[in-house]
């Protein structure tokens, strides 16, 4: 009769789930525990692989090397650096030299793929990775300087040659990432046009290359008319090659030559995710062609077209948005052109009321409040909002938090003082209830109003203590804030962070020249309860509903004078009670700060919390 184990092991696809989760030392384990559970394990062992940085030991060691190329065709999805690519393709093309020895045949290889001529002290046959799934390789910035011996295959087209051989020699792909690659003239952009229209399964590439002026414009459009039915995913990012770089001297025995590609015509009923970044504008003919193909399009970046005027750019507009019906998500993290937004504003004027669901921007400037409107016309329907450097009217920020709501991630970064003309002032930010209660991500940057809080700190003054009006109405307002967020129970990431005083703190050293950010955190927002006895405000206790809460950025460093005063053991056992997701939390602003016992007690108590800042 079998027992349990036997019939759990027949379970392949159980098997396969449990494999797959578990981390490489178990699964050697399970290897060496008896020869059945070898050969059931052995094959994931090597199924997901990360090469890009650990690669050196692999790539100097025969046994490892061969222990490898043995369970080659085990492989779904893996990531590699350029040193191990070529010890992978120089490995294949061994085989084949092996191959042909014990035949006496000659190996194929196409006329397009340049001589070998790069030696190292030892190469190991290497089977094709045939099963594999998902495929990522970089080049690195090194080897296309002239100093490295492999600048020459760079230059000269091998590097792509070989890229496009070794895929091909994966059919099953369904993800495919390079980056770096090399396009220097037509026929570069043809052969990997031509790679590219034969994987049949491929549904996501994400690729960057660097092209030569005589052939950028051809660069896009080519790879777009050759992309399989399959692909639902399309992000390709563009480079210029300076003059300086390009190859002086074309040599045709490595130079690619391949005959042009043949258009395209069927639509892609698949593809969904648009992410084009270009050197120069695409031609709005161009562009047309590419976007009549897209009708499935969910996700666009806003793409870069040659100046025109307000009226053709709203034709194209238009355009987008009569063959991409199921457009939700506009983006734009190519920060060269187009900084006011007004394509993506023309989009979300045009789209019908309530459909968008994203916008994305790396950066945007809009003092207008253009913008504002143009979100109000999708508040029920928009879940993320993300800026990474964002130059807005107080109005727009009011208008996204009071009426988006559906919001779910507001990751907006409006730097005051500094960088951007609009504020958003404390008492105008809880003067209104917000409009969601799903946040997830929140981050807020704020003008706390009359900083005196800061410069002649409350929590030193004589016991009792007594608040002016100015104070009682500011601290009035930080409890507003602090009441609206802890209402947010869904929220996992939140970064609060004070704008820019324009005058240092009157209580910094007189000697110190810059003005230390670590030194300030939001009045009372950290201490529980504050001291009754002498009168002071803490208000932590109304962050108790953020049992979600797993990071937390900004203004929170427990180092200051504030919190070396007002915060303590009551503090830190309220976090590991109330906060128990907490992984990373900027309390403290570099590793050599000094931590506090109370502190040293609560990471040992959450081995997982980082109390380190990001910056």
């Amino acid at each position: 009769m079998d027992t349990a184990c036997d019939r759990f092991f027949r379970t392949t696809e159980l098997v396969a789930m449990i494999a797959m989760l578990l981390p490489k030392k178990a699964i050697v384990h399970l290897m060496l525990t008896s020869k059945k559970l070898n050969k059931i394990s052995s094959q994931y062992l090597y199924h997901t692989l990360d090469l890009l940085y650990h690669h050196k030991a692999l790539c100097s060691s025969p046994d490892a090397l061969l222990a490898f190329s043995l369970q080659s065709r085990t492989v779904r999805d893996i990531t590699m650096s350029d040193a191990f690519f070529f010890q992978y393709y120089r490995g294949i093309l061994a085989l084949q030299d092996l191959q042909q020895a014990a035949s006496s045949s000659s190996p194929f290889l196409p006329s397009w793929l340049p001589p070998t001529n790069f030696r190292t002290s030892f190469v190991v046959p290497f089977p094709p990775m045939s099963n594999l799934q998902a495929f990522s390789c970089a080049f690195d910035r090194y080897f296309r300087s002239e100093t490295c011996a492999m600048s020459t295959l760079y230059r000269s087209g091998g590097y792509l040659a070989q890229i496009c051989f070794t895929v091909q020699l994966s059919p099953h792909l369904t993800r495919l990432t390079l980056h770096s690659l090399p396009i220097f003239c037509m026929g570069d952009i043809n052969l990997l046009a031509w790679t590219l229209s034969g994987m049949s399964q491929l549904q996501e590439l994400r690729t960057s290359v660097h092209s030569t002026a005589t052939v950028l414009d051809h660069v896009i459009p080519t790879i777009f008319f050759s992309l399989p039915q399959a692909i639902r995913i399309f992000y390709l990012h563009q480079e210029l090659i300076f003059p300086e770089d390009e190859p002086q001297a074309t040599g045709t025995a490595l130079r690619i030559i391949h005959e042009p590609m043949k258009r395209r015509q069927e639509p892609l009923l698949r593809l969904t995710g648009w992410h084009v970044e270009t050197v120069r504008g695409i031609p709005i003919d161009t562009l047309r062609s590419m976007i009549q193909q897209c009708p499935a399009l969910e996700e666009m970046e806003m793409p870069k077209i040659p100046v025109v005027d307000d009226d053709t750019r709203l034709k194209l507009a238009q355009f987008i948005i009569d063959h991409c019906t199921n457009l939700h998500t506009v983006m734009q993290y190519d920060d060269t052109h187009d900084l006011q937004g007004e394509m993506a504003i023309f989009l979300m004027d045009i789209m019908p009321r309530d459909t968008l669901r994203a916008f994305e921007f790396r950066e945007i400037v809009d003092r207008s409040g253009e913008l504002g409107d143009a979100i109000l016309r999708h508040a029920d329907s928009l879940t993320t909002i993300i800026i990474q450097y964002a130059e807005l009217t107080e109005d727009t920020i009011q208008t996204i938090l009071v009426n988006c709501t559906a919001l779910e991630v507001f990751d907006v970064e409006t730097e005051a003082g500094y960088y951007s003309d609009g504020e958003m002032h404390l008492e105008n930010l809880v003067a209104i209830p917000w409009g969601s209660s799903r946040l997830r991500t929140l981050k807020l940057i704020v003008n706390i109003g009359d900083m005196n809080i800061l410069r002649s700190p409350i929590y030193l003054r004589d016991a009792p203590v007594v608040l002016s009006y100015e104070e009682k109405e500011q601290m009035s307002f930080l409890e507003s804030l602090y009441e609206q967020i802890g209402l947010l129970s869904e929220l996992e990431h939140l970064s609060l962070s004070i704008s820019a005083p324009e005058v240092p703190l009157e209580d910094e050293d007189e000697d110190d020249d810059l003005i230390n950010w670590d030194r300030y955190v939001f009045p009372g927002m950290l201490t529980l309860d504050g001291d009754k006895a002498k009168g002071l405000p803490g208000y932590l206790g109304l962050l108790s509903g953020l049992n979600k809460l797993k990071t937390l950025q900004g203004f929170v460093n427990v180092s200051t004078r504030e919190t070396k005063a007002t915060m303590g053991w009551r503090e830190v056992e309220w976090i590991k009670e109330n906060w128990p997701c907490l992984e990373k939390a900027a309390f403290y602003s570099n590793t050599s700060s000094e931590v506090r016992p109370c502190f040293a007690w609560l990471g040992e108590k959450m081995p997982g919390l980082d109390m380190q800042s990001m910056y």
